[in-house]
């Protein structure tokens, strides 16, 4: 190339120079930088790159060479920078911009003679015609290359079916980037055809694109000035086009992408200013900048807005390889990837949970059941050693202690005119309330009545033994009761009801209480009722009697159920349901009111 080998054949600095000092001075051809936002993002990328490496002195300085570029004013503005920084050493000398590097190049022939040179975002032409005529030594960079063949590809594949390009902007020939644009013209779409919209009034660019064909893209450079003269930036315009095209519109810099640039082939200034702090660092580091080639800036990328491509309907398979998208719409997940977490989280931790706590009702069920089952043999091992007892006592006992007093009986007869006929009487009456007090505890303990004639006729004689206590009658239909009632069933319930009237008995004072028996959904439901004193349910909850306890435990071992009513000064109602078949059935005891 012709611009490494200008810069090959400068001459080098000798090994034994002294090192450089470390500071650099930035000569910026733009202006303020709220109006040349590409040159200022080159600037912090280039401090923020530089800096991130070694402590480094950097002065900035705006030439803005946009609107003063006349020889009476580079003169001034050189003698002001040469006495500003009179007494300040530089390292290396920035140029951001091709009119900067020419003044760069005036500036260091009479201040700093020795100072490298570095420059970033100048053309390519400008680059080999600054150089190449002042056979400047000492110098290095990157060049810039706009390309109109890269637009039109992009713009191909914006619009499939190409068949003309509206070019807008300032005329080509006063774009020092893009004037080489006019040459590539014919080359770079030959079945194309161009419309030159450059330099005309903004009010009628405006005009022409809103009017655009389907099958047209609007190519857009810069525009600074309009044809009537009116100064403009050139992402502001861009913006301003936009608003009305109809087309896409395909743009060559970083900062028209967001502002209504479909996309292209774009300059990024923070890549140049990467690109331009790599140069330095190498310079201060020691390397002659004269034997670094000046090379092709590879700041130029493919970028695009995603929102431009939904509007135009674009396939991003058919974007150049490599394509960034910008402004996608965040995902499901982006936008609320710490709420799906914080959810994700909860959902696991609930499941876990739920899964312990169905494990441990299903281990306490299991606990319970197996509870109720040894309570239910407990009850059914007490019932036959009662049965047992009872038995004895009625079949033993109660018969030695008949058989006695007879004998008594007999000697008191005997004994009458001897005078031990009183206290044979005496002995054969404790015989027989001793014979009737074991005939009662061995009712107690079982009563065969309940073998004998059965439920409904065991309830009555219960009835009848508690009445002299507390009148109790007995509500209940034999023909309603099943004619083989199951023993199990029938002792459940005998023993529910005595307990029931046993507590009556000892805290109700009851004047009257009765006792139900009736057939209900598979089973018997057994009720009794007083109208005594009653009491709290709620304060005797935690603190449940036995008798209530082993009421409630004879009912659940046969698959039932039993509940209390109470209210205080209203007396209370004790309902027991049991079922009479296999299938535990679990209706409410209060079913049947």
């Amino acid at each position: 190339m012709v611009i490494c080998s200008i810069a090959c054949a400068a001459p080098g600095f000798a090994l034994g120079a002294e090192p450089l000092a470390r500071s650099v001075l930035i000569l910026d051809q733009s202006g303020p930088g709220t109006l040349n936002p590409g040159y200022a993002e080159i600037i912090r990328s280039f401090r923020s790159n530089l800096l991130s490496r070694s402590p480094v002195r950097i002065y900035v300085e705006n030439l803005d060479f946009n609107h003063f570029s006349d020889t009476r004013y580079e003169t001034k503005l050189q003698d002001y920078l040469r006495d500003k920084y009179h007494d300040v050493p530089i390292g290396v000398l920035l140029a951001v911009g091709s009119a900067a590097l020419q003044f760069a190049l005036q500036l260091r022939s009479e201040r700093w003679s020795d100072v490298p040179i570095v420059f970033a975002s100048a053309d390519e032409g400008s680059v080999i015609r600054i150089v190449g005529a002042a056979a400047a030594r000492n110098v290095t960079g990157r060049t810039l290359r706009f390309s109109l063949a890269k637009s039109v590809e992009v713009a191909r594949a914006l619009v499939p079916g190409l068949h003309q390009i509206a070019l807008v902007g300032d005329p080509l020939e006063s774009q020092p980037f893009r004037r080489h644009f006019r040459e590539e013209l014919p080359l770079a779409g030959k079945d194309l055809v161009f419309i030159d919209l450059t330099g005309l009034p903004l009010g009628e660019v405006k005009k022409r694109v809103a009017a655009l064909p389907d099958d047209s893209a609007i190519l857009y450079t810069a525009l600074t000035h309009d044809g009537n003269g009116t100064q403009y930036l050139p992402y502001e315009a861009a913006a301003l086009i936009a608003e009305v095209a109809k087309r896409p519109m395909v743009v060559d810099v970083d900062n028209r992408i967001g502002r209504g640039g479909t996309g292209g082939t774009v300059v990024r200034p923070t890549l140049i200013g990467e690109e331009a702090a790599q140069l330095v660092w190498r310079i201060l580091g020691g390397e002659v900048a004269s034997q670094i080639p000046i090379t092709l800036s590879d700041a130029m990328k493919p970028v695009f807005d995603w929102g431009q491509l939904q509007r135009w309907g674009v396939n991003e398979a058919n974007l150049p390889p490599g394509s960034e998208i910008r402004f996608r719409d965040p995902s499901t997940w982006q936008q609320h990837r710490v709420a799906i977490l914080v959810a994700c989280y909860l959902l696991v931790a609930q499941a876990a949970l739920i899964a312990w706590l169905l494990y441990e009702r299903r281990h306490r069920h299991r606990s319970e059941a197996e509870a109720h089952e040894l309570s239910g043999r407990l009850i059914n091992a007490g019932e036959e050693e009662r049965a047992r007892l009872a038995r004895e006592l009625h079949d033993d006992v109660t018969q030695r202690l008949a058989s006695l007093a007879i004998d008594a009986g007999r000697n008191e007869r005997s004994w009458a005119g001897a005078g031990g006929g009183a206290a044979m009487r005496t002995m054969r009456e404790g015989l027989v309330r001793l014979s009737e007090d074991v005939h009662i505890l061995s009712y107690r303990l079982h009563p065969s009545i309940l073998n004998d004639l059965g439920l409904v006729e065991a309830l009555k004689a219960e009835c009848e033994r508690f009445s002299p206590t507390c009148p109790t009658r007995l509500e209940a239909n034999p023909q309603d009761m099943p004619e083989q009632l199951p023993q199990d069933v029938a002792l459940c319930l005998f023993r529910i009801a005595q307990e029931s009237l046993r507590n009556v008995a000892r805290h109700a004072g009851a004047s009257a209480a009765e006792i139900s028996l009736r057939r209900l959904q598979g089973g018997l439901q057994l009720s009794v009722r007083d109208d005594g004193v009653g009491f709290d349910p709620a304060r005797h909850r935690t603190h449940v009697s036995l008798g209530h306890a082993s009421m409630r435990q004879r009912a659940i071992s046969l698959g039932g159920k039993i509940d209390i009513d109470s209210t205080p000064g209203q007396g209370t109602v004790v309902r027991a349901w049991v079922p009479m078949k296999e299938e535990r059935r679990e209706p409410s005891a209060h079913a049947a009111g």
